[in-house]
This record gives structure tokens, sequence and C-alpha cells, in this order.
């Protein structure tokens, strides 16, 4: 991300879960490095113990999840 062009707001895991209709273990799915390692997705940021996306790293990762399907 282009550090003046970043949308800096954070989205917690809740409101990933809830963004793309997904369950908890989902979410731990994805984040891991081993099988799910092809599918790119963006590391959360960890801020006491909790995790949370950058809403525009999500929505680059969207944006090359339907270029790679198209």
């Amino acid at each position: 991300m282009d550090k003046d062009n970043k949308d800096d707001t954070l989205l917690s895991a809740r409101r990933v879960m809830d963004r793309y209709g997904i369950v908890h273990r989902t979410l731990r799915r994805w984040e891991k490095e081993d099988k799910y390692a092809h599918l790119g997705f963006p590391k959360p940021i960890v801020l006491n113990r909790r995790r949370y996306w950058y809403r525009q790293a999500l929505e680059d990762w969207e944006k090359k999840r339907a270029a790679a399907v198209a």
C-alpha cells in the first residue's frame, strides 16, 4: 500500500468475518501460512492480542482475487 493513499481504517476480526460471511475457524485457516497460503490473505495487525485488518488491504485482496477468477 502506498503510505499517502492508505486507508488506515482497521476492521476487527468480527467485522472481517461478517464482511465475508465466514466463521472464526475459517478466518484462522485463511491466516495460516501452509495450506491456504495461495489465498494471499492479508496479515492482521495485532493490538492487545486482538487482530485487525486494514480495510484497504482487504479491498486490494478482493480485487486481486476477482481478477484471478476472471
